[in-house]
């Protein structure tokens, strides 16, 4: 399902709570409903092709997204099918 998220990450609050992530900050959303919603941002380290990176994460009690930000140069294979695999990978530069 394309969500449309254009951000980094969204993380729910339990996962940001345990990880005990720092919230710096909040951002207006627009959700795929067309709601506008304020949502408080954390700073997270993500391994990421092959080294740690820091982004900023909403925090929203939904499924965890990635987004087209932190996707951005990397290649996408999916099996759509119920369990499949989905491999992220850097997209070779020429």
């Amino acid at each position: 399902m394309d969500t449309g998220f254009t951000g980094h990450l969204t993380l729910p609050t339990t996962t940001v709570e345990a990880l005990e992530l720092p919230i710096v900050g909040s951002a207006e959303s627009i959700l795929a409903d067309g709601r506008l919603v304020l949502e408080d941002v954390c700073l997270a380290w993500v391994l990421w092709h092959g080294g740690e990176r820091p982004v900023r994460g909403l925090v929203a009690d939904a499924t965890p997204l990635l987004g087209m930000a932190l996707l951005r140069g990397s290649e996408i294979r999916i099996e759509a099918i119920e369990g499949g695999e989905v491999e992220i990978r850097p997209v070779a530069e020429v």
